[in-house]
């Protein structure tokens, strides 16, 4: 397989920082540039150097996207670690896992481990992983390498290497610069949602997105920019999600809904007769972020706010690859994404150091625990579920149960720091509360789960992203507002964040102290630019340099 040129170019540089003792180095590539097929490159050299490889993705659509590349350069003698796979080959010198599965089983030798959307290599999984293969290189591929917590990753990446740029790959012609429609909204409209993992708290997100002012008149909005293209929806949760697709169908335009839930078997449906072009519209919750080729595709309507640049370029990104059959990308945001976080054409820098969490502290009440007496605050650790299917059906627990999933701000339940003792909601029975976890979407994901051992009422970790039964929200259909063309330039924040990366970039390069890049911005921008400045939370800077 021929490389592009900026491909070929990121595949020598990585293998001569390698030659120079850089062991642990992230990639960054924009969404659409190819990375998977720089990685394929890269294992391609390792399996005739007689090197073990293991690849390790979060989600089966990376998974196999990996193994379909790997096909493309020969090679075939490869083992899959995903459960329900059956390609097993523990001789092979390349293993693909999934991470979650990976956890549970015997671990494969490797003198190279690679991370695909290695934004999420912080997490416990992962970090577990790589402790196991002291003596092996990493390499981690990312578009965004930028996580929501605000965690860096300089603790696991010594290096991050970037070829190209989004400008270059459209000037090029291997991405499109999308036109982006929005609506110049206040961002006082969000104020007032819970963060939650450093986004929008995704059930209260739902309910505010209901806001005429907020969702747009989604049809009416896609049918004078983009009718009848081929196109994707972001949506809050799986209600709003089916409500926009009912108003398409209503207007007479072939759409349907898709999330997690459904079988893997429905979904492969839809998204067979999605590429053949029967369904022109395809609603989803959390499934097209990462992982999901169609080129094919022309039109992103964002329906849901988030305060994740790494997300919204994720969401984008799925309509920016060339086709034969486009010329063009339209972005249709209801959710103010562009105008929070700049158009996706625009050129980023990134750093490993990560950013400081920039949280307002949450009060909670204090709390004596019945069982031990130690006192704790009351913030919430699980959540009551949607999912009821064993729960001791009696009409006051079954009143209790409702009740509190209309009122979603009652639904956390806090857990004894002392005895792990915990109240339920539905019986008000004091339980121990023992976690486990629970694997979803066929070993893609995994969340925390524990069980009132009075009425078998369930909580995870999660807050649920629906409504309750029994309560009511009607959803509106259109709105007086219009989606208008949007600038195509960077703000003068997303100016100073990159600018102010570059030099982060350079001084950690060079041994200088963090201050450095604060003041070289202060000469280029002027004391106004202080406010703009990202804080990070890297240790380096606090050294002096020799």
């Amino acid at each position: 397989m021929e490389l592009r040129p900026y491909q070929a170019s990121a595949v020598q540089q990585l293998r001569d920082n390698i030659a120079i003792g850089v062991k642990n180095q992230l990639l960054c590539v924009p969404t659409g540039g190819g990375k998977t097929v720089i990685a394929s490159e890269i294992i391609n050299g390792a399996v005739k150097k007689n090197k073990s490889i293991l690849f390790l993705a979060h989600r089966r659509e990376l998974i196999e996207q990996c193994a379909a590349k790997l096909e493309d350069f020969g090679i075939y003698n490869y083992n899959i670690i995903m459960s329900g796979d059956k390609r097993n080959n523990r001789d092979a010198q390349v293993h693909i896992a999934s991470v979650q599965t990976l956890l549970k089983r015997e671990f494969p030798d490797a003198d190279l481990i690679i991370i695909d959307e290695a934004h999420r290599a912080a997490a416990k999984g992962y970090r577990t992983v790589v402790l196991n293969y002291p003596k092996a290189s990493i390499l981690g591929l990312s578009a965004t390498p930028e996580r929501l917590d605000g965690k860096g990753l300089d603790d696991l990446f010594s290096k991050i290497v970037e070829v190209c740029s989004v400008t270059s790959l459209i000037k090029d012609g291997f991405l499109i610069s999308p036109d982006c429609y929005g609506l110049n909204i206040d961002e006082a409209d969000l104020k007032g949602l819970r963060t939650r993992r450093g986004d929008y708290s995704e059930d209260e997100l739902e309910e505010m997105m209901d806001k005429p002012k907020l969702i747009g008149d989604i049809v009416t909005n896609w049918k004078k920019h983009a009718n009848n293209k081929l196109t994707v929806i972001f949506a809050c949760g799986v209600k709003h999600s089916k409500h926009i697709v009912d108003e398409f169908i209503k207007a007479g335009v072939s759409a349907a809904h898709i999330d997690g839930s459904m079988s893997k078997l429905e979904r492969e449906s839809i998204i067979r007769d999605w590429r053949k072009g029967f369904i022109r519209v395809v609603s989803n919750v959390n499934l097209f972020t990462e992982g999901f080729d169609f080129p094919q595709l022309e039109c992103c309507v964002l329906a849901r706010p988030t305060q994740s640049v790494s997300l919204y370029l994720q969401m984008a990104g799925r309509i920016m690859r060339t086709h034969e059959d486009k010329s063009s990308a339209i972005i249709l945001d209801h959710s103010n994404n562009v105008i929070k976080h700049d158009p996706p054409s625009i050129d980023r820098i990134w750093n490993l150091e990560g950013a400081a969490e920039k949280r307002t502290k949450r009060e909670y009440e204090i709390h004596k625990c019945i069982a031990c007496n130690l006192i704790h605050d009351s913030e919430p650790e699980f959540f009551l579920s949607e999912a009821q299917e064993n729960i001791l059906k009696t009409d006051r627990i079954i009143r209790n149960m409702k009740g509190v999933l209309e009122f979603k701000k009652g639904r956390g339940i806090a857990i004894c720091k002392g005895c792990g003792t915990a109240t339920c909601k539905c019986c008000h029975y004091e339980f121990k509360a023992k976690s486990r976890d629970i694997t979803l979407e066929e070993d893609v994901a995994y969340t925390k789960q524990v069980t009132c051992t009075s009425c078998n009422a369930v909580y995870t970790d999660e807050e649920a992203h629906m409504i309750g039964e029994g309560a009511t929200t009607e959803l509106p259909t259109n709105t007086e507002h219009e989606l208008v063309l949007l600038s195509n330039e960077a703000s003068i924040a997303t100016k100073i964040k990159n600018r102010f990366n570059q030099h982060l970039n350079l001084a950690k390069e060079k041994g200088f102290k963090r201050g450095y890049a604060f003041h070289k911005i202060i000469e280029e921008f002027g004391e106004e630019a202080k406010e703009f400045i990202p804080r990070h939370r890297g240790e380096w800077y606090k050294q002096v340099a020799a």
